[in-house]
């Protein structure tokens, strides 16, 4: 009942254990429809934060977003023959280990120890281009990808990458050819620039 009605911050009748909510906020959105020479063009993204109302920044007081703010951006730009992509991520907070490890759920954004949102886990950041292209008849593709990342940057230990923080850079190339309708040949170049 009082999670329904939103009565179930800490207060003089709930103490801090006894909260049953996670107090996460946000909004997704995708906008498409738009046309640049002729590519439908996609425009998408999340904003997500802890309850409690906190300004945006100091010039812009009077409008109130969830704290501890993460959020993903990207863009989509694709015709017949080419899909392009550019996203960033950020799971920092600004708060340490704040981003999936909730002060009162320590696991309740994983399965199996793995996070459920993000790749990249908390305190982290990733930006990536990506472009597909059809070689034939959507029987041939190439897909190229370039990503930085900077993960675990507050050397997290509820992680999956446990206390390590690192910074990447990584360039994935991928040919893919349907044989027929039971057989399909991949072919995939990986190069990495780690800082471990």
């Amino acid at each position: 009942k009082n999670m329904l009605l939103g009565k179930d911050n800490t207060n003089r009748n709930l103490s801090y254990s006894d909260q049953p909510g996670n107090q996460i906020a946000g909004i997704d959105f995708v906008y498409s429809g738009l046309n640049l020479f002729r590519n439908d063009v996609k425009v998408y993204g999340q904003f997500l934060g802890e309850d409690g109302p906190d300004p945006l920044n100091s010039t812009l007081h009077f409008i109130k977003f969830p704290s501890k703010r993460f959020s993903m951006f990207g863009l989509s730009i694709s015709n017949n023959r080419i899909i392009m992509n550019i996203e960033h991520a950020n799971t920092d907070s600004g708060f340490k280990n704040m981003t999936y490890n909730h002060s009162i759920y320590k696991s309740g954004y994983r399965h199996k120890g793995s996070p459920i949102g993000s790749s990249i886990d908390g305190d982290s950041h990733k930006t990536f281009l990506s472009i597909k292209i059809n070689l034939k008849n959507f029987d041939e593709y190439l897909n190229i990808k370039f990503q930085k990342m900077h993960i675990n940057q507050n050397n997290n230990i509820y992680s999956k990458w446990e206390d390590l923080s690192y910074r990447n850079n990584e360039l994935n190339i991928k040919y893919s050819r349907k044989i027929n309708s039971n057989l399909l040949l991949e072919g995939v170049l990986i190069l990495r620039d780690p800082s471990i």
